[in-house]
């Protein structure tokens, strides 16, 4: 079994694609790698499916957004880049964003980090959602021949809180991001990656209802970046904190991509 690499790995994915051709990252907030393997078996990402190779990747052991944003542009983890929690902003390192490419960073309604290259926010509308924003800008972006395209989609982690992951509201979500990205590599000329930050499990409220949570859990056996068997969730029911298991690695198995068959040397 291959080692499952940490998301701080998905930098030098970006920087080598960099090197050599005009590359486009696709980024979905809150899409972890057992959500994505449901939403596969509920028919609701036929595209990505179909032309991604997927795998599966270590979250920090902070599984939110900020922290593994950051690891994720600068390929250190928190104990360098100083952002730890949804608090932290601001940066101790140098990111992908540095290397001076013609790029945009097309990011939802909130800095998530300070970059160098000043993100470009998406407020929801009357009209239009967040997402359908950073969709549209990202087809202008490429119609604008940008070299490097960062998207940051929001609405599934958005969804995921509401309604909890597993709900139809998020199914709905996913097959609406599966539209999005089948026509951005439709228009897209170069390498398109992939990549989420961290997954979401269920928790019920006061009133018996699902809603979704991430960040919470930690199991210290998990704590270190390790082989793990990808299906691992599906075999802990009768083992010992099973429940507490389950939440930690849907949490904390995250996924990275790229289209089937690109060139990426």
């Amino acid at each position: 079994m291959e080692k499952i690499k940490s998301i701080c790995a998905f930098y030098n994915l970006t920087k080598n694609s960099l090197k050599n051709k005009r590359t486009l990252v696709l980024y979905l907030d809150g899409l972890g790698y057992y959500l994505y393997k449901y939403a596969y078996k509920k028919n609701a990402l036929n595209f990505t499916s179909a032309h991604f190779d997927i795998f599966p990747q270590w979250s920090l052991k902070n599984a939110v957004t900020n922290p593994n944003m950051a690891a994720m542009i600068s390929g250190k983890n928190s104990e360098y880049t100083g952002i730890y929690s949804r608090k932290d902003h601001i940066l101790n390192v140098a990111t992908i964003f540095d290397e001076g490419y013609d790029q945009v960073i097309l990011e939802g309604d909130t800095i998530i980090l300070n970059t160098t290259q000043r993100p470009i926010l998406h407020v929801k509308s009357k009209v239009k959602t967040v997402d359908f924003g950073v969709f549209s800008d990202t087809l202008k972006a490429i119609e604008e021949g940008k070299y490097f395209i960062f998207s940051h989609f929001n609405e599934i982690d958005d969804y995921c809180h509401t309604y909890g992951p597993y709900s139809e509201e998020v199914l709905g979500q996913i097959k609406k991001t599966d539209c999005y990205i089948e026509k951005i590599c439709k228009n897209f000329s170069g390498n398109i990656l992939l990549v989420s930050d961290h997954g979401v499990h269920t928790q019920l409220n006061e009133k018996n209802e699902q809603f979704g949570i991430h960040g919470n859990v930690f199991v210290e056996e998990y704590e270190s970046f390790e082989e793990i068997d990808p299906d691992l969730p599906d075999k802990i029911q009768s083992t010992k904190n099973a429940e507490d298991k389950k939440m930690y690695l849907e949490d904390h198995l995250s996924l990275y991509g790229y289209l089937k068959n690109e060139n990426r040397n």
